[in-house]
């Protein structure tokens, strides 16, 4: 978990030029031999400034101590074409995808291998 923290610092620093926010919703689920972690946060302390990342974690087996195989930081941000909807990270439990929610060009999706 240390290196997800570390990273997630790292993200949002390089990202937003701040070190000042605050999680406001975190998610964890797991399937199979992953997990998911969906993180929102507010930047400045202020709740109109939410962005959220999704990190996917691949395991070895489903033991207490399992090996990470593959660790990747999932950011989809941007503009969506309709003001009605956000570019978000939106997971497919059943398959383990990750995919932006709205397909605009201007709504991009970052990925980042965590080591």
């Amino acid at each position: 978990m240390a290196a997800i923290e570390r990273k997630f610092d790292d993200y949002v620093c390089r990202k937003h030029d701040t070190d000042n926010y605050t999680i406001t919703f975190f998610k964890q689920t797991f399937t199979g031999l992953s997990e998911y972690l969906e993180i929102q946060y507010a930047i400045n302390q202020n709740p109109d400034e939410t962005y959220s990342l999704v990190v996917l974690t691949d395991f070895n087996s489903t033991e207490a101590k399992a090996a990470i195989v593959n660790q990747v930081l999932v950011d989809c941000s941007g503009t969506c074409d309709s003001s009605s909807e956000s570019c978000v990270e939106v997971w497919n439990s059943r398959t383990g995808e990750v995919y932006c929610k709205c397909e605009s060009d201007k709504c991009k999706m970052i990925v980042e291998y965590i080591e």
